[in-house]
């Protein structure tokens, strides 16, 4: 059965690189124990604040681009497009490529971190502190996430220098590279054909057959690889944003699990799944669950953290679920 721990002053006393903490309403913890997952929200409504600043930052990067050729001004075109459909039209159904869900360091900032300036846990005096080993998912170490696997743990960012700097790589990144693609197809259709004249030609003579194809087809690709980069350059702004966060207040160290879309059931599965549940098949694209379980098919349950008058309940639960994670009973 789960072990009570006498009330201490902090159950888990000292940074763990392999346990990270998650809050919930007590209401959740079964659920969670349950299934293995959590909830996660879409990142532009999970941080909505920091998204507003981070497209400030990048209107702001992309005005100081001069066009010095008619690539630079088309690529810098295609950024501004490109960054309004990445923090605008939050939560479209549909259009969700990234979601999030917050984690506190163990040992750090107040027993129960983040609660009390979390407007989602107003009123709720029964919360509880799950510490999980979160030691097989990777942990984003380096500013790049491209290389990042679908899903995984990136510290808070903090620093308004650096969030412009991450910012900024990704946009230059994306100019210099659709740029490029403009630069090869324009040397492609003067090396093969004068596009313009032909499409003169055709207009003025009432031609009725195609332009040439090798024209149409270099234009074709130019459209797929220019969205493929926009694409692209999407998911890399909302993976590095969704980290960013606020002033940190006191040691209260946060963590955001990162995940795309793609690394969450499709939805024929989520409808298969709803069905089962007896849940509503239309329910909104912007909350959905992740599966945290290891290799063991278990969660990396250390302990449970609960206020007195939880810790009947919190035993139970933990009990009824096959857990033997001891549950620390402490003063909020």
């Amino acid at each position: 059965m789960a072990v009570p721990v006498n009330s201490v002053a902090d159950p888990c006393p000292g940074p763990n690189p392999f346990q990270l903490v998650y809050v919930t309403a007590l209401a959740g913890l079964q659920q969670i124990l349950e299934s293995g997952m959590i909830p996660v929200v879409e990142a532009r409504q999970a941080n909505a604040s920091e998204f507003a600043d981070a497209y400030n930052l990048a209107q702001n990067y992309l005005r100081g681009i001069s066009a010095t050729d008619a690539a630079i001004g088309f690529a810098r075109d295609s950024a501004r497009r490109m960054v309004v459909a990445t923090f605008a039209n939050a939560g479209v159904s549909g259009n969700a490529l990234v979601y999030s869900a917050a984690f506190h360091e163990v040992g750090a900032g107040s027993i129960f971190p983040g609660i009390e300036r979390d407007p989602g846990f107003e009123g709720k005096q029964r919360v509880v502190r799950i510490v999980l080993d979160l030691s097989h998912l990777k942990r984003a170490n380096q500013p790049n996430t491209a290389a990042l696997p679908a899903m995984y743990l990136a510290p808070c960012i903090h620093d308004r220098g650096q969030k412009q700097l991450l910012v900024q790589s990704i946009l230059e990144g994306f100019v210099e590279e659709v740029a490029r693609l403009y630069r090869r197809v324009q040397d492609q259709w003067r090396s093969k054909v004068d596009y313009n004249l032909w499409a003169t030609v055709r207009r003025q003579s009432n031609l009725v057959f195609d332009l040439p194809t090798y024209g149409e087809n270099v234009q074709s690709q130019f459209h797929l690889q220019r969205r493929a980069a926009a694409e692209k350059g999407r998911l890399e702004l909302l993976r590095q944003t969704s980290a960013f966060q606020g002033p940190a207040p006191g040691q209260d160290r946060e963590w955001r699990l990162v995940i795309s879309s793609s690394a969450l059931p499709t939805e024929e599965k989520r409808e298969r799944a709803a069905n089962d549940t007896g849940e509503d098949e239309n329910r909104s694209n912007l909350s959905r669950t992740v599966d945290l379980r290891d290799s063991s098919g278990r969660l990396g349950l250390a302990r449970v953290c609960a206020e007195a008058d939880s810790g009947a309940e919190v035993s139970r639960i933990l009990d009824r679920n096959g857990y033997a994670a001891s549950l620390v009973i402490t003063a909020r």
